[in-house]
């Protein structure tokens, strides 16, 4: 019985680690209206409009890409890929929360100021992400 414990600890502590790694990368994509997409996590749908969209993956427990820039007046959607809730949290309040988001659920919003806007997952605040906008 020991043995078996023993055992089913180890199984769960690495389970953990390798769930703990995959939620800590990060990728950066710095984007402007003539250029390609860095990552296939972050699709232009209009890339010659100043008002171009991107999408950010919430997959793995992760924001997929961790950190956009992109011009004011860009729209950024974040679409939930994983089966339990997430949230996309505004850490100071600059934008709106999207409240609980869903499997397959999406969350757009138009940053239009230039700044710096981090924000996280409630549920999950292991979870960051970052959206630099330009003038």
């Amino acid at each position: 019985m020991k043995k078996y414990l023993i055992i089913s600890l180890i199984v769960l502590l690495a389970t953990t680690c390798i769930l703990v790694a995959g939620c800590t990368a990060s990728t950066n994509v710095t984007t402007s209206p003539n250029s390609t997409v860095a990552s296939t996590s972050a699709t232009r749908s209009s890339p010659l409009s100043s008002n171009a969209e991107y999408t950010v993956t919430i997959k793995n427990f992760a924001f997929q890409p961790s950190t956009l820039t992109i011009q004011k007046g860009t729209t950024v959607t974040w679409v939930n890929e994983d089966s339990v809730v997430h949230t996309v949290t505004s850490d100071d309040g600059k934008f709106p929360s999207s409240g609980d988001l869903n499997k397959a659920d999406a969350y757009q919003y138009q940053f239009n100021t230039p700044g710096s806007y981090d924000y996280h997952c409630s549920p999950h605040p292991f979870m960051k992400g970052k959206i630099n906008v330009e003038a």
